[in-house]
């Protein structure tokens, strides 16, 4: 989708994959406060963001995991995409 972003609209538009998480958060706490929508149906479709990336698997563990998702917290997808770029990384 962002090469047919790119061609159709916006030739400079970049996203990465840090501002993606972020946006979904926001998107994640909008949806639950109007709309009443768990997290696990949103996150569900995020599971293949970190493709190919070192900690992929940790990142889908996370997302896919019962506990985590029972809590009906945005932030699991910061806790799943720290399994790709721990914080205590320089």
């Amino acid at each position: 989708l962002v090469e047919w972003e790119r061609h159709f609209f916006n030739p400079q538009w970049a996203p990465t994959r840090e501002a993606t998480i972020e946006a979904m958060i926001e998107y994640c706490h909008r949806e639950q406060a109007e709309h009443a929508t768990s997290v696990r149906a949103i996150v569900r479709h995020m599971l293949g963001l970190a493709n190919g990336l070192a900690g992929a698997r940790g990142f889908r563990r996370v997302l896919s995991d019962a506990s985590f998702l029972k809590r009906d917290n945005p932030e699991i997808l910061r806790e799943a995409w720290n399994e790709i770029h721990p914080t205590d990384r320089a």
